[in-house]
């Protein structure tokens, strides 16, 4: 049963979806068609109201009566005709989510939003900062980002999680993902609050759909964070209230003067017309400063709306309990009644503009009171405005995490737990496959590292499977590390600073030659950065880049090195004499094979106990009728370099 929905849902994920996707589709039709009825019955309430007048003109009580009756039925047809259209806009977004789950449901390798790595929110993300608490992380370099494809194209490990609606969450993703955590407690409460909106799919979906109100707002976002920490109040309480009851004076008098005028009397219309110039010498000194602020929360309004819609959603769907209470807290706070809310309906009334709103500011100083009734609720309520977009970006990184939980198969919560008595670190995947494979087509491996062995030297032959088992290890330990799933059958590890040398590239602007590049990169593992938390390092084939002679030396070397150190590593190579330094205890072999088919080479994928064995290039050689007596030759070559 697909926990946090009705009885009878289905059992699988994609039939509830399927089941929700045809149910939406109705619905977005039926509420579509009222949408379109009421906006009828608003026009048609409309011409009534104007048609009616003409013939009853003359008879002032029928005409009044029909004026009445027309105006309350176009208020009753306003009223449908908004909520018609704001329902129909729900169920579209929710449909929309439907739709964006479905393409990910089962594993499928398609990325929903944006996979490029996005740059910094214009949002002045030090007034901001984290809301749950993350402890020590380690920051990923470009070379790990790089080896375990986080931005790879077209969709990489941040595209296939990214489900963010906004550049604050798109962000905080990125920052999730690269600053993997380091501490068992702060790892463990993050994949509390990811696991319960992983199983809680309704709640997701709701959560989405009303965070897809807010894609391609970010400009306004940034407006609506400006204004929030901008606000201030234009005038001292004091004169602020003076004011407001100079400008009932000032409307009561415009009426006055106005049936005053109808009658032949223009007394009270040039006492009006001297008090508006008085109006116009206290206005100007103030307008700049009001102007600015109303402009700010104008265009952000949009925004501000659908900032108020997540707000109250999350206050709807998340618990009290787990961290996801923290956030549900500080979004509680940002949409209470005299709130943020209040403040947007002193903003809609001068969303008119013209002539008729400069006329109300110099009779009324109606400007000055929509933007003091906006301040007085934003200010008490600043910071809590501040952190909920905070919360929005935090909560969007969460749910993109638990989409992979909820749509990937075979998934499973990994285990953190603190290193052994001696500080020996340790990680236990079984069955892991990485999330970039296809699932029917992914072969699942076993990884077993702690005190013995600590080291594993991993031998095959190109396109075997060396590069995908280092990545797979890598990205699990990631995603573990990060509070998300990991995609395996079972998984424990302790927090581990995670070091790769998978591709290794020169470097024309840093004056780097790609073997000095390498060298660089690889001294991480060697010589590791000051800390308790020990490191996971995967190498593939260690120094590229020079001679063959060296670069077995070298191999040999650092493999000795690292077989002494505190940390865990997986070493990919095709030199068969690094197999020997395997004792058994500290390091061990495990190696990948292939078999020589009819037309080419055939690989399993599956990881096997001790070295490579197998000659297939060499057959491969044979196959192609090269002369025998080279065939010859190479074996000799062969077996020479086995005794070296």
């Amino acid at each position: 049963m697909l926990s946090g929905d009705t009885h009878d849902t289905p059992q699988t994920l994609r039939d509830w979806l399927e089941q929700q996707a045809h149910s939406l589709d109705e619905q977005v039709t039926m509420w579509g068609q009222a949408e379109s009825r009421w906006s009828l019955a608003r026009l048609g309430t409309f011409i009534l109201l104007v048609v009616a007048w003409i013939p009853l003109r003359e008879i002032a009580p029928a005409a009044l009566a029909v004026i009445a009756g027309s105006l309350v039925l176009f208020a009753w047809s306003i009223v449908r005709h908004r909520r018609a259209a704001t329902q129909h806009t729900l169920l579209q977004r929710r449909k929309m989510i439907v739709d964006e789950s479905l393409r990910r449901a089962g594993g499928a390798v398609a990325a929903v939003r944006s996979t490029s790595r996005p740059a910094d929110t214009t949002i002045a993300r030090g007034r901001l900062g984290h809301i749950l608490p993350v402890g020590d992380a380690w920051p990923l370099t470009d070379q790990e980002r790089d080896d375990l494809d986080l931005y790879a194209e077209p969709t990489g490990i941040y595209g296939l999680l990214n489900r963010t609606s906004t550049q604050v969450g798109s962000v905080r993703l990125r920052d999730v993902l690269e600053s993997p955590l380091l501490q068992t407690d702060s790892i463990l409460a993050r994949q509390q609050a990811v696991r319960w909106l992983a199983t809680h799919h309704r709640q997701r979906l709701d959560l989405l759909a009303a965070l897809a109100g807010l894609r391609n707002l970010d400009g306004q976002m940034a407006t609506l964070e400006e204004a929030i920490a901008s606000s201030r109040r234009v005038l001292p309480a004091p004169l602020s209230w003076l004011l407001r009851g100079y400008s009932i004076f000032m409307l009561m008098l415009a009426v006055y003067a106005g049936l005053a005028v109808l009658e032949g009397q223009y007394g009270p219309g040039i006492w009006l017309g001297l008090l508006m110039a008085l109006n116009v010498a206290i206005w100007l000194p103030m307008w700049n400063k009001v102007r600015h602020l109303l402009l700010l929360y104008q265009r952000s309004l949009d925004a501000a709306v659908e900032y108020v819609s997540v707000a109250r959603q999350a206050v709807a769907d998340l618990p009290a309990d787990t961290p996801l209470g923290d956030l549900r807290g500080i979004l509680h706070a940002a949409c209470r009644r005299h709130s943020l809310p209040a403040a947007l309906q002193w903003v809609s009334w001068s969303a008119g503009g013209g002539f008729g709103q400069v006329l109300l500011d110099l009779l009324a100083f109606l400007d000055l009171h929509v933007v003091e009734g906006a301040v007085r609720n934003i200010v008490p309520h600043r910071d809590p405005l501040l952190q909920g977009l905070a919360a929005i970006g935090e909560l969007e990184a969460l749910l993109s995490l638990a989409c992979l939980a909820a749509e990937q198969p075979n998934t499973c919560w990994p285990e953190p737990r603190d290193a052994g008595a001696h500080g020996q670190p340790h990680l236990s995947i079984r069955r892991g496959a990485h999330p970039l494979i296809e699932p029917a087509h992914a072969v699942p491996n076993d990884v077993a590292l702690g005190d013995e062995p600590s080291l594993w030297i991993i031998t095959g032959s190109n396109m075997s499977g060396k590069s995908t088992l280092l990545r797979m290890v890598g990205v699990n330990v990631l995603l573990s590390q990060v509070g998300g799933p990991a995609v395996a059958e079972a998984m424990t590890f302790s927090p581990l600073r995670l070091i790769s040398d998978l591709r290794v590239r020169d470097s024309l602007g840093k004056g780097e030659s790609y073997f000095l590049a390498e060298v660089r990169h690889l001294r991480r593992m060697i010589v590791p950065p000051a800390g308790d938390v020990p490191v996971l390092g995967l190498v593939d084939e260690p120094y590229r880049g020079t001679n063959h002679r060296e670069q077995r030396a070298a191999t040999l070397a650092i493999i000795e090195h690292l077989v002494q150190s505190r940390g865990l590593f997986l070493v990919a190579t095709h030199d068969s004499t690094v197999t020997r330094l395997a004792d058994g205890k500290r390091a061990e072999n495990r190696h990948f094979q292939e078999q020589l088919g009819p037309r080419e080479l055939v690989f399993d994928y599956i990881l096997r106990k001790g070295p490579a064995t197998t000659r297939n290039a060499l057959r491969v050689l044979e196959r192609e009728q090269y002369p025998a007596d080279l065939i010859a030759r190479a074996i000799a070559h062969a077996d020479a370099q086995q005794d070296l």
